[in-house]
């Protein structure tokens, strides 16, 4: 079952709800149970990149930016002209609110 959550504006808006999900107690074991077995075989079949820090167990948003740091460190250490270093930083404003949600 999903609630709609109010974040900020306009109440009138659509835009302005992120859908919540509020299920029962044996729904989330069963849930958890799933995502538990879909991350062992994830892991051990390499489907799922080195590059996922947030949403992979045992790691955290720390490390890409504890790796960003090193980077920045080496190319101001670096005396040639190609020392630069280029970052981009992509924000995907309501991300999830774009799935949709009827085909799921």
């Amino acid at each position: 079952m999903l609630t709609p959550a109010y974040k900020e504006g306009s109440v009138t808006s659509p835009e302005n709800y992120r859908m919540i999900s509020v299920c029962g107690t044996l729904y989330r074991l069963n849930a958890n149970q799933l995502n538990s077995i879909v991350q062992d075989w994830c892991g051990q079949h390499g489907n799922i990149s080195d590059t996922q820090f947030g949403f992979y167990p045992g790691r955290s948003t720390l490390q890409p930016l504890f790796i960003l740091r090193h980077l920045k460190d080496a190319a101001q250490k670096m005396q040639r002209g190609s020392s630069r270093l280029y970052t981009a930083f992509i924000d995907f404003k309501q991300a999830y609110d774009s799935i949709p949600r009827d085909k799921l």
